[in-house]
């Protein structure tokens, strides 16, 4: 077979599986492809890739050098889609399906996620988040599918810099190995031993990657000159009891993906619905093959990678005390296990179980389209209506007795219980997308940027010995009058 013979059929089957990633990820993300979606993060990162080293993500600074420091919707989210798409291909190639259907359906499930879904609240961070889901998947395909120094090299320096963009895809390429396992073992294509040496090259891959990412944070801060910032130096767990309780808590959050609905990477009633009937057809499939199979090592085997499973998707729940929505984008491992499955079933002749298996998964993937754009319509309602509240507070601050351009804006107190949060479409803990979209951290940039307002820099010194604090009690709150009052060089606006 001649070479072009070869690169044709390759280019056949994964033009299914990218049109299905493109086409659900339109479907999906199209509305905030096409509009200026904001959330806390993104109004202050416009031009910027927000925190980096002092997070811990070198390599997010460093994608400054390949991805604009502009957060324009159109090109970071096609851009995304491309990257995410060429994943997909790639976990198609690594555990080797070959069902169209399949394939179609898996490929739209890991486009249109919850995690994912919410990425797209932080247009400026998107396409880098999308490579590094990218280098996650490439570094399991480096483990599992090269050979020679490429296949060590490309493995732990892939990982290494996606975890240098965002240190919560190490749970991507964790519960990957643990599904690859699995696969040969049900398939019995691989004997108790092999797949052993396997799991034990895959663990040596994913330390060797942290080991590296370690060595290069540590080096990269230190010659930076920073520290953790706050938020990163409060996620990190090092103590044998947060360890352990870390640990159980991954087994507890799993369950309760499923029945509970944490951190709506199960959507909906009927999502959860959709997600027991999958549960429970992969678990049978698992157990029935637990049952036949010959060995009590195979089946020994069979039962722990059971049990690492959970913990291999969660197990950023180990070392870190922050968890929420857009971090856990591992639990699309659940979807490359039910699709390993339904090619199984095709195997055993269980048409009946693998049509099941098939509705379910298409039914999801409708949800979390649906689902999206739900979102993306409670943050532009947000976005619309913090616009006329700061418009309508800058024609107040301007129409102020006395107010000068030069004039420097003191605003105290929350505008929270003045604006209309939409609660027909519930966001709770969905970090990105939740209520509250300015508060005294995006106010400013809100003011200047969408508002076009833009006063001078506060002087605290000046602010201290005016003795203009003074007023602030005796004023009502907005949009009374007296809320806005000029004291000296400075205009005092009390909020709610």
């Amino acid at each position: 077979m001649n070479h072009s013979t070869t690169t044709g059929k390759a280019a056949a089957r994964y033009a299914l599986p990218a049109a299905s990633c493109l086409v659900s990820g339109l479907a999906a993300y199209l509305f905030v492809f096409t509009n200026k979606l904001v959330n806390l993060d993104e109004i202050a990162g416009l031009f910027s890739k927000g925190e980096s080293i002092s997070s811990g993500r070198w390599a997010l600074a460093l994608t400054s050098y390949i991805f604009p420091d502009l957060s324009m919707p159109w090109f970071n989210g096609i851009l995304s889609l491309l990257l995410l798409t060429a994943a997909v291909c790639l976990v198609i190639r690594i555990f080797e399906l070959k069902s169209p259907l399949i394939t179609a359906l898996l490929s739209a499930l890991l486009i249109v996620f919850p995690s994912q879904i919410v990425t797209f609240a932080y247009m400026f961070t998107c396409a880098p988040y999308a490579l590094a889901v990218l280098l996650a998947v490439a570094s399991v395909y480096f483990t599992l599918c090269a050979s020679g120094w490429r296949r060590w090299a490309g493995s732990v320096i892939s990982l290494c810099l996606s975890l240098g963009i965002y240190q919560a895809y190490l749970s991507v390429a964790a519960s990957l190995y643990v599904v690859y396992l699995i696969k040969r073992l049900i398939g019995n294509e691989w004997d108790v031993r092999r797949i052993v040496r396997c799991g034990l090259e895959c663990l040596a891959a994913l330390a060797g990657a942290l080991a590296a990412y370690f060595v290069v944070n540590k080096l990269v801060m230190h010659i930076a000159g920073v520290e953790y910032n706050s938020y990163a130096g409060a996620s990190f767990q090092t103590d044998i009891k947060s360890v352990l309780f870390g640990v159980r808590v991954a087994f507890t959050a799993f369950l309760g993906y499923f029945y509970k609905g944490y951190y709506h990477l199960v959507a909906t009633d009927f999502s959860k619905l959709l997600h027991f009937v999958c549960a429970g057809i992969v678990v049978f499939e698992l157990a029935a093959y637990f049952i036949r199979c010959r060995g009590a090592a195979r089946r020994a085997l069979l039962a722990a990678l059971c049990v690492l499973f959970p913990l291999a998707v969660n197990c950023l729940y180990i070392a870190s005390a922050q968890r929420h929505t857009l971090m856990l984008y591992s639990f699309t491992a659940v979807y490359v296990l039910a699709a390993v499955t339904a090619e199984e079933l095709m195997k055993n002749k269980h048409a009946a179980a693998r049509d099941v298996l098939s509705l379910v998964m298409a039914g999801v993937v409708l949800v979390n389209i649906f689902y999206a754009n739900r979102l993306y319509l409670k943050m532009k309602l947000e976005y619309e209506n913090a616009y006329a509240f700061y418009s309508t507070l800058v024609t107040r601050i301007k129409s102020t007795p006395g107010y000068e351009p030069g004039d420097m804006v003191y605003i105290t107190g929350d505008a929270h219980n003045l604006l209309h949060e939409s609660d027909e479409i519930d966001t709770s803990d969905l970090v990105g997308i939740m209520e509250g979209l300015i508060n005294i951290y995006s106010r400013g940039d809100f003011l200047t940027y969408y508002a076009g307002f833009d006063p001078p820099a506060f002087d605290w010194a000046a602010w201290d010995a005016s003795g203009a604090a003074a007023a602030v009690a005796d004023m009502p709150e907005y949009p009374y009058d007296g809320s806005v009052i000029k004291s000296g060089e400075f205009i005092i606006v009390k909020l709610g």
